[in-house]
């Protein structure tokens, strides 16, 4: 009788084992999708200031802009697989035309150089489907401002913007999973 319970005990040990195994697989499983889901789009992005020209290139959030020169203009690229541009318009004052990131790459020359105060970007087409595109910018009154998606507004109508950061995010994950460890603020957009 006592060899019994030992071999039960054994079978629960490895029953549990197993069961943990899977879990723990399962959970491996679906986190690789969504960071090989992040590998497929990049969003590349420089900005111009007086006292810098442009800027170098940056990618997928890093923070672009010393936060205290004004940007006086942006450019922002996507590659991806999937069919699709990334589009933006900037507020300096008025809004400007949407510009894109595929077919009107020298569109950001016609942008008058002047402060920016706010900006919109989306994703179109089969991109728009597996990914969105979520910014923030920084102005020296309010900070960093929380992080918006897809043609929100990000700035404040009474101040320059001096840094941005821009992200696109696999829309099979959970958002706040790729914009944790940010300072988040309640405020995305003043007096817009």
């Amino acid at each position: 009788m006592k060899k019994l319970t030992k071999k039960r005990k054994k079978y629960i040990y490895i029953l549990t084992f197993i069961l943990l195994l899977f879990m723990f697989i399962l959970t491996l499983q679906i986190k690789t999708d969504g960071m090989k889901s992040a590998r497929e789009a990049n969003v590349y992005y420089r900005v111009y200031t007086k006292e810098n020209g442009w800027s170098r290139w940056s990618k997928n959030g890093l923070t672009i802009g010393n936060k205290k020169n004004s940007i006086l203009n942006v450019q922002i690229k996507t590659k991806s697989k999937y069919s699709g541009i990334t589009s933006y318009k900037i507020y300096n004052g008025d809004w400007s035309k949407y510009y894109d990131s595929k077919t009107e790459e020298g569109n950001y020359k016609k942008i008058k150089n002047s402060n920016i105060k706010a900006i919109k970007i989306f994703n179109d087409s089969e991109l728009r489907k597996k990914y969105q595109i979520c910014y923030r910018t920084y102005n020296k009154t309010s900070k960093w401002l929380n992080w918006v998606c897809e043609d929100e507004i990000s700035g404040n109508i009474n101040e320059n913007i001096t840094a941005i950061e821009i992200k696109q995010i696999p829309n099979n994950v959970i958002k706040n999973e790729y914009l944790k460890g940010y300072d988040l603020v309640e405020i995305s957009n003043i007096g817009f």
